[in-house]
């Protein structure tokens, strides 16, 4: 009788272990996934001018080299109502104004069509909630609608410009998979004026420097935020590091410490590999932050507080839906790896009955 509830709680404390096992490698495979989202998504430096706006004829002076392959300009105007030319419902919406890939401003997928080419100033893509209230369909790719657009060469009055609006029918090329009222169109103006920039400079960690030269340089603003989103999430790769490489250090020091090197010999190269393969992949640090002489305390001050000025660019930032959701995805990342942080610890026991020394 002794034996078998010795054996049931031993069984117990087995499936207890095994089951926090799964739900750290489930947390940890969702935490790679996101990861990855955010690297597919966030390639480019933001830049937010504060100040006086660019013209869509500035940004199209900018060269385009192999450390600049493509800039993309927009400019936001919410509140703006659109209609259907079938229904005549409306709804009110953010409208995005863009010069250049459509697909670099906002990390959201197409369910239907494709985005709008940068010459097509007839297109428009929606967002499919929008689609659904207006059309009761996402099947709805040539279809039109009509928005209300500022014209300010429509009148004139003693030899002053004033603005008037009129109606612009724009074809549906493509349906946004995401909820929030967005339409986007073309900029077809020369002079049409943008306070966002998202500037591509690949997998480069120097993304930041670059952008602040090229706006200095062409006289971009006087005033600006730059975010380098892709350093953001490149360094945010540390954290799927980090599990590996505390979770692998405590299984080496184990098997070290209770002399069990010959008898333990594939949990130990396991866990060395796992540190390696996962810092090739995820670990990074720039090497611009690093100081060139561990003496030089000033330098370390200077790279600190760029750290921090950079941290409260980008917390104080207004948000856009581009930054909402990256935002949501980095605090998701970062809980998911708490989860498996607290988790690693109850799993000790476990390492303890792989690990456990020969009596």
């Amino acid at each position: 009788m002794f034996v078998k509830g010795r054996m049931s709680k031993v069984s117990r404390w087995k499936v207890k272990n095994i089951v926090l096992l799964i739900l750290v490698i489930l947390c940890y495979i969702t935490a790679v996934r996101k990861y990855y989202e955010l690297q597919e998504n966030y390639q480019s430096v933001s830049v937010r001018l504060q100040g006086e706006a660019v013209t869509k004829e500035q940004v199209e002076m900018i060269p385009q080299t192999e450390e600049l392959p493509e800039i993309t300009a927009y400019e936001m105007e919410e509140h703006r109502t659109i209609m259907d030319t079938r229904y005549e419902k409306s709804k009110d919406i953010t409208k995005y104004l863009t010069y250049g890939n459509m697909a670099q401003i906002l990390p959201l997928q197409i369910c239907r069509g494709n985005y709008v080419y940068e010459e097509d100033y007839e297109g428009c893509i929606l967002d499919k909630g929008t689609a659904y209230e207006l059309f009761g369909s996402l099947d709805i790719i040539g279809q039109s609608i009509i928005m209300e657009e500022t014209d300010s060469d429509s009148s004139q009055l003693y030899g002053e410009q004033i603005a008037g609006t009129k109606q612009q029918e724009y074809y549906i090329r493509g349906i946004l998979d995401t909820s929030y009222p967005i339409v986007m169109i073309q900029s077809r103006e020369e002079k049409t004026t943008f306070h966002y920039l998202q500037l591509d400079y690949g997998n480069s960690s120097r993304g930041r420097e670059y952008a602040e030269q090229l706006v200095m340089t062409y006289s971009l603003g006087s005033s600006f935020i730059i975010v380098d989103q892709n350093l953001i999430v490149r360094l945010l790769g540390n954290l799927l590091f980090l599990p590996w490489l505390i979770g692998g250090t405590a299984v080496i020091w184990k098997v070290i410490h209770l002399s069990l090197l010959m008898r333990k010999v594939i949990p130990c190269i396991c866990a060395i590999m796992g540190i390696v393969i996962t810092a090739k992949e995820f670990a990074f640090f720039p090497l611009q932050y690093v100081p060139t002489k561990w003496s030089d305390f000033n330098s370390a001050r200077r790279i600190i507080d760029a750290i921090h000025n950079h941290i409260e660019e980008f917390r104080y930032l207004s948000p856009t839906i581009r930054e909402v959701m990256f935002k949501d995805n980095i605090i998701m990342l970062l809980f998911t790896v708490m989860i498996i942080l607290i988790l690693m610890p109850l799993t000790n026991k476990l390492d303890n009955y792989i690990i456990k020394p020969k009596r």
